[in-house]
């Protein structure tokens, strides 16, 4: 878990720790926002970067946070042309935002004032179990939430247009003089790689791994073999082959790490079943890492690093096992949580030989 907020320290090319969080919880991700007060500037925001979304929210409450008519008829223009996107639940007061595999919540509106202005306090977190609790809310939420009409919302509007917002007086004394601080949005182009990009993070990934061009294509032979056999293409939703910050190379499925490679020596781990335990014995360079693959604390599988030469002989009860553990993944997941990381130049160094030997020529 991660707290978010921002420090009491202000300088003014500082970016907004909430607007940094957000925008790299929402990019390449199905979102699942809560909240009463929205900016639709911001809004747009997520969207932009997100893949789908849906908003639960106090319709009338949304609308009366509005000060003017004008305003307050645009965004009934943006609610009724989203009527798909967004439902109506009285009272609501929790900020929220969930992805496939993340969650965000706090005190803070996601509104520029709530994001960049006001003094807040949020969380950030990734545990599955409380993850999938959200979403899960979320979704009891939406199944119970109203719809509405255009009408109904203008309706609304007309009935309202003379209720505004009054300014606050303050009669308090601050005990510090009052500062017009407001921290910067984060700029959204970081979220929008190139194909350079991703060939660059992959040669990078490649450079790092200090692995030499015959180790690499037994690797990549072992990957594609396994895409192969479940047909799974580069645009799997299931599947993410990623470059990590540190450039490591794991490949998910679903939430879990099937396969990835050592940078900096020479074993690689595999997901393989449980009852991979009985044969364990017969693979003296096996070792067993603790705390993965758990649901609802009991334990799924395991993850076994073996040195790359006992992978590399292809041993067939190996291989079957870990097979096997792929698909049981591959069967029970309809989309990887991180697949806003996928590097397709990566799918393509595996899948395309061409390809491949260019790369590792360079």
């Amino acid at each position: 878990m991660k707290l978010i907020y921002h420090k009491t320290d202000y300088n003014s090319d500082d970016i907004s720790a909430f607007d940094r969080e957000l925008t790299t919880l929402a990019s390449g991700q199905n979102l699942h926002l809560v909240s009463p007060y929205i900016g639709i500037k911001y809004l747009k925001r997520l969207i932009k970067i997100s893949k789908t979304w849906r908003l639960i929210t106090d319709i009338e409450e949304w609308i009366i946070s509005h000060p003017n008519k004008i305003q307050r008829l645009e965004l009934c223009d943006f609610i009724s042309s989203h009527f798909e996107n967004i439902r109506h639940i009285p009272e609501i007061h929790a900020k929220v935002l969930v992805t496939e595999n993340s969650a965000f919540l706090g005190s803070a509106n996601f509104t520029e004032n709530g994001i960049c202005v006001r003094t807040e306090m949020s969380v950030s977190f990734s545990e599955q179990e409380k993850v999938e609790e959200l979403k899960n809310w979320f979704q009891s939420l939406w199944r119970v939430a109203s719809s509405f009409t255009k009408n109904q919302l203008i309706d609304f509007v007309k009935r309202n247009e003379n209720i505004n917002l009054q300014p606050k007086i303050s009669k308090l004394n601050a005990f510090l003089p009052k500062q017009k601080r407001k921290w910067n949005l984060a700029p959204l182009d970081t979220f929008f790689k190139t194909e350079k990009d991703y060939e660059l993070e992959l040669i990078k990934a490649i450079k790092k791994s200090k692995k030499d061009k015959i180790w690499l294509n037994k690797y990549f032979d072992l990957v594609k073999d396994i895409l192969s056999e479940f047909n799974i293409d580069v645009d799997s939703p299931k599947i993410t082959m990623s470059i990590t910050q540190n450039f490591k190379m794991p490949i998910s499925i679903g939430q879990r790490y099937v396969i990835e490679l050592e940078r900096n020596g020479n074993s690689i781990g595999l997901i393989l079943p449980l009852e991979f335990s009985e044969v364990i014995s017969d693979f003296p360079d096996a070792r067993i890492s603790e705390g993965y693959f758990y649901t609802n604390k009991v334990k799924q599988a395991h993850w076994i690093r073996f040195d790359s030469e006992t992978i590399f002989s292809k041993n067939q009860v190996l291989l079957d096992s870990w097979k096997k553990a792929v698909k049981h993944e591959i069967d029970r997941t309809m989309i990887s949580g991180f697949r806003k990381s996928h590097n397709p130049f990566y799918y393509k160094a595996v899948m395309d030989l061409e390809y491949r030997n260019r790369i590792l020529n360079e």
